[in-house]
């Protein structure tokens, strides 16, 4: 059968190869549609109700990405980055964690504005370490949706030269995940799994957030290499939400124990209507180095 559905995000192409176009209505097999929905590239009028009924659709993932995200750290002076003034080349004043270049020999890092003497913009760059202290900085960016190694990569110019300062402010990262309607019912939940390294002094933390509303928040201090799960459940309403092992301040979640509960919270969120998560990293001191390694969301339904 056939299905309708409205294009809402670039990337994908129809079964043909054409690059299918925001706003472009767009008719295909359930399946393709199904997949455009899900991957958050597709809007379509009463899902996920019109694909089966809502209690058939168990568990959508929602947002994932093996590709880590860091913020570089530098106090603008002897700490951390210092571009040597050939292209995007760069070292660190000391290794981030003893084996951090093989993680980082792809990911997407964060530099504040006119970082290397330049008139770049702020935004999260391909970058390449080549061992714990060295790498290169090129001009491919992410902005929204799933993160991607980039086909080609462009050499920065000019050359940066100059040590980094990297930004204390809390930095939208991954972003623009579509949570569709319905898919938590009245009593579903949305499991969120995450991965973190980064320095072993100050605080990192890691952030999903529904609007204004904080879903979880990882937020490791001096051991910041780990894995958490957390849990957002839907409070027998389409609004009412409960965070029963998400601590505001520290981590916490499945796989940590201890000896006290973790406060909980609760917000108001309509899920019986599309909403968007969105993923922020912050560094409490400009040297933190908060890389997030991995994460994923599933949203399993519940009536």
């Amino acid at each position: 059968m056939a299905k309708t559905c409205t294009i809402i995000k670039a990337g994908r192409a129809d079964t043909y190869g054409r690059p299918l176009l925001v706003g472009q209505s767009y008719t295909g097999p359930d399946d393709e549609v199904f997949s455009l929905w899900q991957s958050g590239f597709a809007s379509v009028a009463g899902a996920p109700g019109a694909f089966l009924p809502a209690t058939d659709i168990q568990q959508q993932v929602i947002a994932q990405s093996n590709i880590p995200f860091l913020i570089m750290p530098g106090d603008g002076a002897a700490n951390g980055c210092q571009f040597t003034g050939s292209g995007g080349a760069f070292t660190l004043s000391a290794a981030i964690l003893a084996g951090n270049g093989g993680l980082l020999a792809g990911c997407y890092a964060y530099f504040s504005a006119s970082f290397g003497g330049s008139s770049l913009p702020a935004g999260w760059y391909w970058t390449e370490f080549s061992s714990d202290t060295e790498g290169i900085v090129y001009a491919e960016t992410y902005t929204s949706g799933n993160a991607l190694r980039p086909t080609t990569k462009t050499a920065l110019t000019p050359n940066l030269s100059g040590w980094v300062t990297g930004t204390t402010n809390e930095v939208v990262g991954p972003n623009g995940f579509i949570l569709p309607a319905g898919c938590l019912g009245k009593n579903g939940s949305l499991t969120q799994r995450a991965s973190m390294a980064g320095s072993t002094s100050s605080e990192k933390r890691f952030n999903c957030k529904i609007g204004s509303n904080y879903v979880y928040r990882l937020c490791p201090t001096n051991g910041p290499v780990g894995d958490s799960m957390f849990v957002m459940s839907c409070k027998d309403s389409h609004t009412e939400k409960f965070c029963g092992r998400s601590g505001t301040t520290g981590p916490t979640g499945y796989g940590i124990f201890g000896t006290t509960i973790a406060t909980a919270w609760t917000f108001s969120v309509d899920t019986s209507k599309d909403v968007t998560l969105n993923y922020t990293l912050q560094q409490v001191t400009s040297t933190a180095a908060v890389i997030v390694t991995r994460f994923d969301a599933v949203a399993t339904y519940g009536e």
